[in-house]
């Protein structure tokens, strides 16, 4: 699609088999971030979206390393060059690897935060373009998968796993969670306009018990207008000719 340009960065994912979405903007604008992490790992991660919107985020003295890894060839070029132009190229980091291959151990320190954009999409029909139908049909990465490779790496309490996901799949995440040892702590719906089916949900999950917080947001308000919840979760991010 091009280049985007956001309030304090800008992404080209020219080279990305997904492109940038709506999704990507939910999940780095909402992803509660808990006791401050000395590092996050932004797992498939794309062109850099993400990590880019969280390095914004989480600017300051203290502020954590963040490594994209990414599958995706031309996904990982563009996001070295997203991150290598941003304000926080310093921190930002992206590797060409396989986040689902058990010998995939990055030495970050803890607490670590993994979020996590996963491909989910179940059509039937394949895109004869590989590298696309890799990226969106979760051949390699899946939700099961970063929870059970998530189970792995974070080993420390404050450690904290974020991921996006259909809402139709909720009571299979729940059981996925739980059987490998995380509780949510916080848990988001997204319907695109009041009255719709929900379309998303954007979870946090923590490796102690814990409430969970259920929270439901609407993209769009019944005027077909984006909701003043939405606008408020994103306008650090998108410039303001977005909300126009």
């Amino acid at each position: 699609m091009g280049k985007f340009e956001f309030r304090q960065f800008s992404a080209d994912d020219s080279r990305s088999a997904m492109k940038i979405g709506t999704d990507g903007v939910l999940l780095g604008a909402w992803a509660p971030l808990g006791a401050a992490p000395r590092s996050i790992l932004d797992v498939g991660a794309g062109c850099g979206l993400v990590s880019l919107i969280l390095a914004q985020r989480t600017d300051g003295p203290d502020a954590p390393g963040i490594l994209g890894i990414e599958i995706d060839p031309g996904a990982e070029a563009d996001a070295t060059d997203n991150f290598g132009l941003s304000p926080w190229s310093a921190r930002l980091g992206a590797r060409l690897g396989d986040f689902c291959s058990d010998t995939f151990a990055p030495a970050l320190p803890h607490p670590m935060a993994i979020v996590s954009n996963p491909p989910f999409f179940d059509e039937p029909l394949r895109s004869p373009d590989g590298r696309r139908a890799l990226a969106r049909h979760g051949e390699g990465l899946t939700v099961e998968t970063l929870i059970r490779r998530a189970d792995t790496l974070l080993t420390h309490p404050d450690d904290t796993l974020t991921f996006i996901a259909p809402a139709g799949r909720d009571s299979e995440i729940e059981y996925l969670l739980f059987r490998s040892r995380f509780y949510p702590r916080e848990r988001c719906t997204v319907l695109p306009s009041p009255g719709r089916e929900p379309v998303r949900t954007l979870w946090n999950a923590v490796r102690h018990p814990a409430r969970c917080r259920e929270t439901i947001l609407c993209v769009r308000g019944r005027d077909g207008r984006l909701s003043r919840e939405y606008e408020h979760l994103t306008r650090p991010y998108y410039l303001d000719k977005t909300f126009r």
